[in-house]
């Protein structure tokens, strides 16, 4: 660069770095685009980088630009400056041979099949082919797991002593991974650095945001680490790739990982540029989802299947399509199938593909003329996954009827069938027996194949079955070489690198990477809900899709393999004992846990020998814990984490419990109409109570223990009354009668006095016990379940959703005090035990709402879904749980009444 051309972007770098962000900098509201522009640009041409970097990793700098709609810019910023940057030569060079490898490769593999297609095409002629076969090219290097060590040194650096290029590096992945949140939330005032803070437990973003926090009036939600997870420097995660409109299928990317395609049930695909996040083309043609795609190596063309919508039933699309992917024209349209299209794969040349049906069939197309080649038959269950090897000579399919073939393409005939071991099938014979009492559990124990792919030499295979098991098999003698059975839920999406060396998959919340010498997993992380995956040529990069309409790009390099967070499947509940020093979460899937909220950690972790847990407690004296699943109780000495007692279900399915206050018993209802008095220093059953005619839905106790209420639904009686109890005596006090619907929720005022119930029938019910009548009826109450509905502990508001609407009644007036809207439909609703602050949920994203004046203070976007949520007796503090397993803290800051000391938080936390 010359000295005129350099001094001249130095003097206009210095013009915009004296600007203001905003252009009303009071409400900011009006951002400075040309700043925000210019700035960074015109720092980079000038190579002032010391400045640059303070302009792009200064969080109120990227809030601004994101307000602007310039988040795909602010991206492009940290590219073009990490590109340039002196200190990152070495490794950018290096990215670029990486990619050039992985280029030279794609062509000779290419050419490869190539040659391939046309010994087949003079075969097809009887012509005599006396050249030599090809060659198969040596694949570029492959993933190396970076191992621990490497990791904990650059996270020791990153936090003591972060360099330049590590500062620009942790803040590119921070607005790169969290760009969707930054693009949606960041009008929200104080979102971005809050996010910010909440995104990592420590490094340079970290900081940055805690400095401005700390000197903000704003209320915020401060997220709090269990001390026993560590910081990840370098997380996995890249990026999250949003667009379609409904859920996405199916991914593929190109070898070199600069391209990738997705189809989605909104019937479109999405050609991406992973790095950015940018989509690049929306291909229209399709009339119903997309179920299947693959993507040659050079990113060039796609084949993609379609089938039945998943809602819509009347819409259906059982054909097959050839995509240019540079033009986004469709090159063929390919019916033929009579079902659902499930897999597809194409030649790295583009000439030949194979799809695999629902209707029990694969069909090979040649892509240059659209037509069928072959129909393949053999397989008496649908074809769920196909895969081929790069010559097209070879493909290997694996079908819900439990078994794996090899099929000759150039003949149409199946090879061999690779059928499941002697144990497998008595596993089988096992599940058919088991699934016929019980058929509705464990879904994943049925026969079948998820997923199968060959080798690029078609020497090895490697399938995922249903009962969560993977095989490796050897395609030459038909032999299983490995069985990996370490894994809780099936692998429902599969990869191979071009090496045979190294397998990836997902599960429904793990991405696995498998060593297919050994027959091990070498790594597992843990992540939201997938359902596909699309690996890179060198096994680095790789991209994911899961129940939601976003994807995810990963770094497989830098993954870390996860041994802390395999808590739960899903944290299905969540309690806090009234002192506020425990917190109990519960799994669908037998598992409890147990938090010291003076550590903010796990204290004890329960695996039960049991499913669908209803609820866990502490007692108040924290000595133990119990676990109430729909068959069984246990108690657990907290101390020892022994079971003390077990307790096998006293009739029919348990569905609803509660605790009296002084820890001594706990109340349980079930499906019989049954509730039943637990002493738990004994574990007896010391009384068993019985009125209703059917299900006991819910179960509440007064405050000093001595009374009890339950709500009834049964649907088949028509019995919806709610019925209170004298707890030492086992007497039904009163029985109100006048719900039409389930009774879902009961409740007692704090005097005993009243009773509250929400029903199905859209109600909240006011009874008094004195008089026997019901004082108040509210009417058109959200759905009429009780996720919807919160009380404050002495019965004076409740606070219920309809729809869009949170709506807050005084119970002692009848009124409705107060009425606001939320941007989309509430989940989860939880008040606060004073009646000041409430809580609700829609899908990932936790609102913070102060009920006098109606205003929304703040917003936390989890990772994934939020199942479960609760406040803390306090009101200083929210745990929240996951579809993902995850239990999170977040602490509440800047609320005026609910000043942070450690009288009301627990000691550690802060």
């Amino acid at each position: 660069m010359d000295t005129i051309s350099k001094s001249y972007n130095i003097n206009l770098a210095n013009y915009f770095a004296r600007k203001s962000l905003y252009l009303d900098e009071p409400t900011q509201k009006k951002p400075n685009t040309r700043k925000l522009v210019e700035l960074p640009w015109q720092q980079t041409k000038a190579l002032l980088w010391n400045e640059v970097t303070e302009t792009l990793c200064d969080l109120h700098f990227i809030e601004a630009k994101c307000k602007a709609a310039k988040t795909f810019a602010l991206i492009d910023d940290y590219i073009r400056v990490l590109k340039h940057l002196p200190e990152n030569q070495t490794q950018y060079h290096d990215e670029k041979l990486r990619h050039e490898r992985i280029d030279n490769w794609t062509l000779k593999l290419i050419e490869y099949s190539r040659k391939w297609s046309l010994r087949h095409k003079l075969y097809s002629q009887c012509v005599v082919v006396d050249t030599e076969e090809p060659q198969i090219p040596e694949p570029p290097s492959q993933l190396e797991l970076w191992p621990k060590t490497r990791i904990n040194t650059e996270f020791r650096q990153l936090v003591e002593k972060p360099i330049r290029l590590a500062r620009l590096t942790d803040f590119r992945t921070f607005v790169t991974s969290q760009c969707y949140p930054l693009i949606q939330y960041s009008n929200q005032p104080g979102f971005v650095p809050q996010h910010a803070c909440n995104y990592q437990q420590a490094g340079p973003v970290h900081e940055a945001a805690l400095k401005i926090l700390s000197a903000t009036q704003m209320t915020y939600f401060l997220r709090h680490w269990p001390e026993n997870i560590d910081a990840d420097p370098r997380p996995a995660l890249l990026n999250t790739l949003e667009g379609h409109m409904r859920t996405v299928n199916c991914v593929s990317i190109s070898a070199n990982g600069r391209r990738a395609v997705s189809g989605s049930d909104d019937n479109t695909i999405r050609v991406w540029d992973p790095e950015t996040g940018i989509c690049l083309q929306t291909l229209i043609g399709h009339t119903s989802a997309i179920h299947c795609l693959s993507m040659t190596p050079d990113g060039q063309q796609a084949v993609s299947g379609s089938g039945r919508d998943k809602i819509f039933d009347n819409s259906v699309d059982f054909t097959v399509r050839l995509w240019d992917l540079k033009t986004g024209a469709c090159l063929h349209t390919m019916p033929g199938h009579t079902n659902d299209v499930l897999s597809v794969c194409i030649t790295p040349d583009g000439s030949q593909a194979v799809s695999a049906s629902r209707d029990n069939t694969l069909r090979v197309w040649d892509l240059n003329t659209g037509s069928c080649l072959h129909i393949l038959q053999g397989h008496t269950g649908l074809v769920s996954s196909v895969s081929m090897a790069a010559d097209g000579m070879l493909a290997v399919s694996g079908s819900d009827d439990d078994t794996c073939r090899v099929w000759d393409l150039e003949n149409g005939i199946c090879l061999q069938t690779l059928f499941n071991s002697i144990d497998d099938i008595n596993k089988y014979n096992d599940w058919k027996r088991w699934n016929r009492l019980a058929p509705s559990l464990h879904p994943w124990r049925e026969p079948g194949i998820n997923s199968i792919q060959v080798t690029l030499d078609g020497k090895l295979a490697i399938s995922a079955h249903k009962n969560s098991i993977l095989k490796v098999w050897d395609m030459k003698t038909g032999k299983c070489l490995h069985i990996i059975e370490d894994i809780i839920h099936p692998v429902r999406s599969l990869c191979i690198t071009p090496n045979a060396r190294l397998a990836t998959g997902v599960t429904t919340d793990h991405l696995y990477i498998f060593d297919l010498v050994s027959g091990e997993y070498l790594c597992k992380i843990k992540g939201t809900t997938f359902s596909c995956i699309s690996v890179t040529a060198d096994g680095i990069k790789a991209i994911t899709t899961g129940e939601g309409d976003t994807l995810q790009v990963w770094d497989l390099e830098k993954a870390r393999h996860d041994e802390n967070l395999d808590k739960h499947d899903s944290v299905e509940k969540l309690r806090i004992t009234p002192n506020g020093h425990w917190a109990v979460s519960t799994g669908l899937i037998n598992t409890m846990s147990i938090w010291d909220l003076h550590q903010t950690s796990f204290s004890k972790i329960f695996e039960t020998q049991t499913d669908f847990i209803i609820s866990g407690f502490v007692t108040p004296d924290g000595q133990r814990a119990v676990c109430i699943s729909s068959d069984l109780v246990f108690i657990y000495d907290l101390a020892s984490g022994e079971c003390v007692h077990k307790y096998d279900k006293p009739g029919n399915t348990i569905t609803c419990s509660a605790f009296t206050p002084d820890g001594r018993w706990i109340i349980t209802g079930d499906d019989s109409g049954w509730l039943h008095t637990w002493d738990l220093e004994t574990g007896s059953i010391i009384r068993s109570l019985v009125n209703h005619r059917s299900k006991v839905n819910c179960v509440s106790v007064t405050n000093d223990g001595k009374r009890g209420v339950s709500g009834n639904g049964g649907r088949m009686c028509k019995d919806y009354t709610v019925k209170v109890w004298d707890l030492d005596t086992g007497i039904c006090l009163r029985t109100f009668e006048g719900h039409t619907g389930e009774v879902n929720s009961v409740g007692f005022s704090t005097d005993g006095q009243r009773v509250v119930s929400y029903s199905a029938d859209e109600t909240l019910r006011v009874w008094d016990l004195q008089t026997r009548d019901c004082i108040l009826r509210i009417e058109n109450v959200g759905s009429g379940y009780s996720d919807h509905l919160d009380l404050t502990t002495d019965g004076r508001l409740a606070v219920f959703s309809d729809e869009k609407l949170l709506k807050v009644w005084n119970l002692n007036l009848g009124e409705c005090i107060n009425t606001f809207s939320h941007d989309d439909w509430i989940g989860k609703v939880n008040i606060a035990a004073d009646g000041k602050i409430a809580i609700t949920t829609h899908g990932s994203e936790l609102l913070l709402w102060e009920l006098d004046s109606g205003i929304r203070k703040a917003i936390h976007l989890s990772s994934t879904f939020i199942s479960s949520v609760v406040i803390s007796p306090s009101s200083s503090y929210v745990i929240l749980g996951t579809t993902a397993g995850e239990v999170v803290f977040l602490e509440i800051r800047g609320l005026p009444d609910i000043p942070f000391h450690a009288n009301n938080y627990p000691e550690g936390i802060n």
